[in-house]
C-alpha cells in the first residue's frame, strides 16, 4: 500500500511540474507576443486584424510566436 501511495504522490508532482511549466510558458509567450508580431510580422498582423476576430487573432499570435522558436531547413523538391 505504501508503494502505491509513494507512486501515486510521484506521478502528482510531475503532473504539477507539468502544469507549471505550460504556465510559464503561456505567460511568456504573451510577454513577448507583441514585440515578435510587430517587429517581424506587420504585414501579416494588418492582414490578420483586417479579416478576423479578435479571438481568432489571440490564436493566430500564439501560433506566430510559438512559430519563431522552430528550426527549419529549406529542402528543395528534388531531395525531398
Amino acid at each position: 500500500m505504501a508503494d502505491v501511495i509513494e507512486v501515486l504522490d510521484s506521478q502528482m508532482q510531475k503532473e504539477a511540474m507539468n502544469k507549471s511549466f505550460i504556465i510559464w510558458k503561456y505567460r511568456s509567450m504573451i510577454y513577448y507576443q507583441l514585440f515578435v508580431i510587430n517587429n517581424f510580422f506587420n504585414n501579416i498582423n494588418n492582414l490578420i486584424k483586417k479579416y478576423f476576430f479578435l479571438h481568432i487573432i489571440e490564436e493566430v499570435y500564439k501560433q506566430i510566436c510559438k512559430f519563431i522558436l522552430y528550426k527549419y531547413e529549406k529542402i528543395s523538391l528534388e531531395d525531398i
